[in-house]
């Protein structure tokens, strides 16, 4: 199932204003991807979700879906709130009673369901009334995930779980992809789960749509625009991003020091190992030289091991040098070969480390 939106608009419409929740939306959606959608309050989110499930009538734009909108199954803000029977069996079969099955096909369905969720046969006959919270989300994914949909939609369907709790919602959606080859899309504040558990993000902001990537892309060129945007960046990634903009402080510091470190190291050896050169400016260093000339040496591997490492850490950084000389790969192979190659950045940083290394291993062979 695919799904296509185009220059969508949509408006809510009050007694003396008009609030415009999404502008000009453009969008495709394969349906077996784990989606993310992200922005801060009144973004847009929960509109366009409840638009591709047909619960809002879209006013302007298109949304052409390819399969049957029944196939899409829809998750509230707060799940337990879906549930309105007396018994779990109940409750979860609500939507296959149109479909006439028989009371063992019908068992057997509501059985498999609760089992993807991780819910026993001894639940099948209990009261709705007597469930904690975690358990009546469980039951409520239970009564979408009996219905075999290709695409689910979550409108903020972690607020309120402790991190065990929405780690283990996310396993069983995991699971439930997995063994149907289906896809989902959750809305979510939560940078982390974009992290841990999205295929494919899109970003809102006030009702219009600013970026539809992957999560690796999406952390690597737009963390400060994220950040303007008030969402939080994973700890992790925020660390990586503070210490990138440390090493770039660095990074000219020690190419300055390596490329001094080498001018050194070759006007100590042509003046300890050429006794012409050393007649002529009248300098004979002797031992002292040559044990000089070995510290240095020594120091320049050692810089050049850093600056590698430097370089290496902006392999993703057009502005690092690693690259520039994969960027210039990618542009001579997509002219000259009719097609973009992937990794030239990473590429161009490993040949200027392997580079450096060389040289630092060959002058100590002067």
């Amino acid at each position: 199932m695919k799904i296509s939106i185009k220059n969508l608009d949509y408006s809510y419409s009050g007694f003396n204003d008009e609030k415009n929740a999404l502008k000009d939306v453009s969008l495709e959606i394969n349906s077996n991807k784990r989606i993310a959608i992200v922005g801060h309050t009144g973004s847009g989110k929960s509109t366009l979700l409840k638009l591709i499930k047909e619960l809002l009538k879209h006013q302007i734009g298109e949304i052409s879906i390819d399969g049957k909108i029944e196939d899409i199954g829809y998750i509230f803000q707060y799940p337990e709130h879906q549930i309105f029977e007396t018994t779990i069996f109940k409750d979860v079969a609500f939507g296959l009673k149109k479909l006439k099955l028989s009371e063992k096909d019908l068992t057997e369905r509501v059985e498999k369901a609760l089992q993807l969720v991780g819910l026993g046969k001894d639940y099948l006959h209990r009261s709705t009334l007597n469930l904690s919270g975690g358990e009546k989300r469980k039951v409520a994914l239970a009564g979408v995930f009996i219905m075999e949909n290709q695409l689910l939609l979550l409108d903020e369907a972690t607020v309120g779980l402790d991190p065990e709790s929405k780690n283990e919602l996310f396993k069983i959606l995991l699971n439930w992809q997995k063994e149907n080859n289906s896809g989902f899309i959750f809305s979510s504040h939560d940078m982390n789960d974009v992290l841990n558990y999205a295929e494919e993000v899109i970003v809102m902001s006030e009702g219009k749509v600013l970026y539809h990537t992957k999560p690796s892309e999406l952390f690597e060129k737009y963390s400060d625009s994220l950040e303007s945007l008030g969402l939080v960046l994973p700890k992790s990634i925020d660390f990586l991003n503070r210490l990138n903009k440390n090493l770039k402080k660095k990074f000219f510091f020690f190419f300055f020091l390596s490329s001094s470190a080498g001018i050194l190291l070759v006007f100590m050896t042509l003046i300890c190992y050429n006794a012409n050169i050393a007649k002529k400016y009248r300098l004979n260093l002797g031992g002292i030289g040559r044990m000089l000339h070995t510290i240095l040496a020594i120091l320049f591997c050692i810089v050049c091991i850093v600056f590698s490492a430097l370089v290496l850490s902006q392999e993703g950084n057009e502005q690092g040098l690693g690259g520039s000389v994969g960027g210039m790969g990618d542009t001579y192979w997509s002219k000259n070969k009719g097609r973009s190659a992937e990794g030239w950045k990473e590429k161009g940083a490993l040949f200027c480390a392997v580079a450096f290394l060389v040289l630092a291993f060959l002058l100590n062979l002067v």
